[in-house]
């Protein structure tokens, strides 16, 4: 991207499709009575425009049903993925939009903070909660002393009568949690926060809660500890004991809450995958960012593989390149570093590594992930297939095979090491040949063609120009004496277009 000033407040790019995703979310409000759990989880690659996408459902709810309230987190800010630090920031947002009351969370929360912080006192620079009123700035006096539960019980009695009652009626035993580690009050801060909820709003209020970047909940923990742990607090502890709130979750993973955790989810969790934009909107997107030359708006939809990140990446680019001089063509089409970031964030060193090795077969299967990752040290487990075709970017095809999505492949073909990149399009070469190696030309089988046309493909990453030509004459010979003609003849002729812009079209092996 070329270098200048950051514009922070341009105008706003316009919504394009997604009249699915959008249609489900208008079902999921006219239905949302009639279930006790409500999810629905949109799903898809990095940048494939989820957040975009959640802004436009909540502008539903405020423009078509103002009688809703939402509130939104996005878990890519880092201190919202400790529980703790989640229900107190929704709590906030909840109390922007309405008069909820959160006195029983507040209490557990406070003892909590001070269980985990025992040497920092409670005070308003550091606990913001002590905003609360009189009443629970008595409350943080006594557990600054930690004075026994008794006192915290007699600020309680002495309170005003609704939040006495509130109190009483959800029993919550001081007394025990004063006695607990701040881990296991952690566990019980959402049941809290739900039952504070549910005695403000009832159970059969709507409400929707949006939660963003679920996939980051994992980021740094993935090899720690079961799989689905890390957002047991959300699935387990949260949304069962708040009937009647519906949830707007997004993740670049589909869910595996069915069947690895509860098969009753299957009745409460609806998934659908976010996709690539169709062409058509590609077009209509850039037309009204104002990029006027069709040849220009058809490089970028062909290099963006119509992911809506990369779209506002180039539409970046054309804004910058604009303020100088006017953009051509040749501006465009290029792999962007943004667009590599966008795609690792959150995986693990050794599933980046092991993507890198993959991404350089057009596609592969079981047998051919298990051998890569015995012979690449990526540190990514060769047992691991299961784990790693789970991301929405693996693709899957009719025969089974596996494929990284486009973008995110040629991402991390440009942003990997040449040699590390070689080494692996020839052992991949070796691979393929040996299947065609002392081929019988009466026994040739669709097999055997796709091998040809494989090795080919990493023939000409591996070898040099004039290697190239000797390896596919050697190769192709097979399928020359069996009249091949149609599948060898393009491959021949791309060799010829090879060498002579290597060589040059006067160089003996290009004349002859």
């Amino acid at each position: 991207m070329p270098i200048g000033p950051t514009t922070y407040f341009g105008k706003e790019r316009v919504f394009v499709d997604r009249e699915a995703c959008i249609q489900a979310f208008r079902e999921n409000i006219q239905n949302s009575g009639t279930k006790e759990y409500n999810v629905l989880f949109y799903y898809g690659i990095a940048g494939i425009g989820k957040s975009k996408l959640q802004k436009e459902l909540q502008k539903m709810l405020d423009e078509e049903y103002p009688e809703v309230v939402w509130a939104a987190i996005d878990l890519n800010t880092k201190t919202y993925r400790e529980s703790g630090t989640f229900l107190i920031t929704l709590r906030n947002k909840i109390q922007e939009k309405s008069k909820a009351k959160f006195y029983l969370f507040n209490i557990a929360h406070a003892i909590y903070w001070k269980k985990l912080h025992p040497e920092i006192p409670l005070l308003i620079e550091n606990y913001p909660l002590i905003k609360e009123g009189k009443f629970f700035s008595k409350m943080i006096d006594a557990l600054n002393e930690f004075g026994p539960a008794r006192l915290v019980w007699d600020i309680i009695n002495n309170a005003p009568d609704n939040v006495r009652r509130i109190l009483k009626e959800q029993a919550i035993y001081i007394n025990v949690l004063t006695a607990m580690e701040a881990p296991e009050i952690e566990k019980l801060l959402p049941g809290f926060f739900a039952a504070d909820f549910t005695d403000y709003l009832g159970t059969d209020s709507k409400a929707y809660i949006f939660i963003d970047t679920y996939e980051a909940l994992w980021e740094g923990l993935r090899d720690k500890g079961s799989f689905h742990e890390k957002d047991e607090w959300i699935r387990d502890n949260l949304i069962p004991n708040m009937p009647g709130v519906s949830w707007i979750v997004c993740g670049r993973e589909k869910l595996l809450w069915v069947p690895e955790c509860d098969p009753d989810w299957d009745m409460y969790l609806e998934q659908r995958q976010v996709d690539e934009l169709p062409e058509s909107y590609c077009q209509e997107f850039l037309e009204d960012c104002g990029i006027e030359n069709k040849e220009i708006r058809d490089i970028i939809i062909k290099a963006s593989e119509r992911v809506p990140y990369y779209l506002n990446l180039s539409v970046d680019t054309f804004e910058k390149i604009t303020k100088k001089r006017q953009p051509t063509p040749e501006d465009f089409g290029k792999t962007q570093p943004k667009i590599f970031d966008k795609f690792v964030k959150y995986l693990e060193g050794n599933e980046i590594r092991a993507l890198k090795v993959l991404s350089a077969p057009n596609f592969w299967d079981r047998e051919l992930f298990e051998i890569l990752m015995k012979k690449f040290d990526t540190g990514f487990p060769a047992g691991a297939f299961s784990e790693l075709i789970k991301f929405s970017f693996i693709k899957r095809d009719a025969n089974g095979k596996y494929s990284i999505h486009q973008l995110m492949r040629k991402s991390l073909q440009e942003y990997q090491d040449s040699t590390d990149k070689k080494n692996t399009h020839q052992f991949l070469l070796a691979y393929y040949s040996n299947k065609i190696e002392d081929l019988d030309i009466k026994a040739i089988t669709p097999e055997h063609e796709t091998a040809l046309t494989e090795a080919f493909y990493h023939a000409k990453e591996a070898l040099e120009a004039e290697d190239l030509l000797n390896w596919f004459i050697s190769a192709s010979d097979p399928f020359y004496r069996a009249a091949f003609w149609q599948l060898i003849t393009p491959m021949y002729e791309e060799n010829l277009q090879i060498l002579e812009a290597e060589l040059g079209p006067q160089h003996p092996s290009v004349a002859t």
